[in-house]
């Protein structure tokens, strides 16, 4: 019965390092981030013109413009 046990110990530890912890636990903290961030290194320098830090300047004085203008509407400023 021992050794039994054994073997299925054994059996399920494999089935758990090679699915749980080689295929799941390494695809997707280890490979998918690593693969991720090298794809947005490779398009950012790519985009990176300065054409981008314009688009997301504009943007985000926009949303400044537009939280100033609310405030002013409610009466804050």
């Amino acid at each position: 019965m021992d050794r039994l046990g054994v073997a299925l110990y054994r059996g399920a530890l494999a089935t758990y390092r090679t699915l749980e912890y080689g295929g799941i636990d390494m695809g997707l903290n280890v490979k998918l981030p690593s693969t991720l961030i090298s794809l947005g290194n490779k398009y950012f320098k790519d985009i990176q013109t300065g054409l981008l830090r314009d688009y997301v300047g504009l943007y985000v004085g926009g949303l400044i413009l537009l939280m100033v203008i609310v405030l002013v509407i409610i009466g804050v400023i």
